[in-house]
């Protein structure tokens, strides 16, 4: 909300550090990278989510609107 995501972004990376499996978090820096206009990252992020949690419509639907192709 505060869109200070840099900051989200660095807390992110050390949060999955300690949380690796967290798909949550992975879908939620793939907001921040997108917000700041780094798609590839972005997507990155999202896949991870993705693989992690293959049903989280939210996910599915970040990655659609991205032109990907999920299987």
């Amino acid at each position: 909300q505060l869109k200070r995501y840099d900051e989200a972004i660095q807390e992110y990376e050390k949060f999955l550090v300690c949380s690796p499996n967290n798909f949550e978090a992975y879908s939620s820096l793939g907001v921040c990278y997108i917000q700041l206009k780094r798609k590839a990252e972005a997507v990155s992020a999202w896949k991870k989510a993705y693989s992690l949690n293959p049903n989280d419509p939210q996910v599915i639907q970040y990655l659609r609107a991205q032109g990907e192709t999920l299987k």
